[in-house]
């Protein structure tokens, strides 16, 4: 009898340690995770407050761009300023595609989105023309389009942005999925105990 008790003692201190243990555990888990997700809403606003700045430097390189192809409205020729007017569409085209990220809440992927893709089609036409169309008919040399300068600009804010966002988003999942495996451990562990305790009972009897 004193045996039995001693080992059923054994068990109640073994729960116990095990429930100190998980207490403090999940403490350490649950802030890890909301240390985590509290870096992720700040990197969400302070990546939206790029993005808004973005778009108003799009603003300015739009009229920069118009400004470019100010001959363009003195003698309306168009064939010889093909260059200037894709790059006021490039310049515009950018704006719209910061535009549409400045309205979503977060942003995952951003190089995916369709203005995207079209703003980049648009940078090889215009590119395209400016190599062909070096220097304008008085001889002059053409001014590289500020449309694509605001391109590059934008596609490398938007990588470190994506790129910022994909490490948060792993290190978030990887501190949840460290919780769901130490509970699917836990919960085998608490299995074989109770497995064993009734082993050791039904021996007793």
């Amino acid at each position: 009898m004193s045996q039995r008790r001693q080992k059923t003692t054994s068990y109640d201190e073994i729960d116990a340690k095990q429930r100190q243990i998980e207490e403090h555990t999940n403490a350490k888990l649950a802030n890890a995770i909301k240390t985590v997700t509290l870096n992720k809403q700040r990197a969400e606003t302070l990546h939206q407050q790029w993005r808004s700045h973005l778009l108003s430097v799009s603003y300015m390189v739009t009229l920069v761009s118009i400004h470019q192809a100010r001959s363009l409205f003195d003698d309306w020729d168009v064939a010889a300023y093909r260059c200037e007017i894709v790059n006021v569409v490039l310049c515009v085209l950018t704006a719209l595609f910061l535009y549409d990220l400045v309205k979503r809440a977060s942003c995952s992927n951003i190089l995916a989105n369709y203005w995207y893709g079209i703003v980049s089609f648009t940078v090889i036409l215009d590119l395209s023309l400016f190599f062909q169309m070096r220097s304008v008919d008085d001889g002059r040399e053409r001014a590289f389009p500020a449309g694509v300068i605001l391109y590059l600009i934008v596609s490398g804010a938007c990588a470190f942005m994506n790129y910022g966002m994909k490490g948060i988003d792993g290190n978030l999942k990887l501190v949840r999925d460290l919780k769901l495996r130490l509970d699917e451990t836990r919960e085998q562990a608490k299995e074989v105990r109770l497995r064993k305790k009734k082993e050791d009972e039904a021996k007793e009897k």
